[in-house]
């Protein structure tokens, strides 16, 4: 984890805490993509320096995977970023647990989800509580199998989502199919990963 000490940087310049404190110099236009590998490499090494090779060479690659896949979330939301911030502990948390996620499991660790909720943390239209929530997701996710995520999205959507204003079991199919593809893999979904569920709050 990386060290919750104080932090003194420059105007348009982040204070990254692993170790010791390292300055990343962000510019007024955003983060860039060099930025966001900068931030994530330091990251990894801090976190994986005593692995052997074929291990850190494994770990890599799933980073290296993960730093697009992120860099894309926050280019999409870029106007909505508060760089400001990435100067926070509890972000920079955030941010190193989603990496640390990503070397250890790769796309096991749906690197999509991940990125998204570090985005949320990092914009300044997302309310305190939903900020909450995406820190304890982030932790979350890495124990969960896509399967599992799945399922908890079919019993959302079962639960959750009102079909207002569908007059006939026709115009209901037409509307779960948009939404088929994010829960079809939970269908076929075990009693163990349903009791591992019940065992992380996820399901009762």
């Amino acid at each position: 984890m990386l060290n919750k000490e104080k932090q003194t940087v420059g105007d348009n310049s982040l204070g990254v805490q692993a170790g010791n404190n390292v300055v990343i110099h962000v510019t007024n236009t955003g983060l860039t993509a060099a930025d966001v590998r900068e931030i994530c490499l330091l990251l990894f090494k801090e976190n994986f320096p005593h692995l052997k090779a074929e291990a850190v060479e494994a770990a890599k690659a799933n980073v290296d995977a993960y730093i697009p896949i992120l860099e894309s979330r926050i280019k999409a939301s870029i106007d909505k970023i508060d760089f400001q911030k990435l100067a926070e502990p509890d972000i920079q948390a955030s941010i190193n647990e989603s990496v640390q996620a990503a070397a250890k499991k790769g796309e096991k660790a749906d690197l999509g989800i991940l990125s998204e909720l570090v985005t949320a943390r990092m914009r300044s239209d997302t309310p305190e509580f939903l900020s909450l929530v995406a820190e304890e997701a982030i932790r979350l996710i890495p124990r969960l199998t896509k399967q599992q995520v799945a399922f908890v999205t079919l019993c959302h959507y079962l639960t959750s989502v009102k079909h207002e204003g569908l007059s006939n079991i026709d115009q209901l199919e037409n509307f779960a199919k948009a939404f088929f593809h994010l829960f079809k893999e939970g269908f076929a979904i075990s009693q163990p990963n349903i009791l591992h569920l019940e065992y992380v709050a996820l399901c009762l």
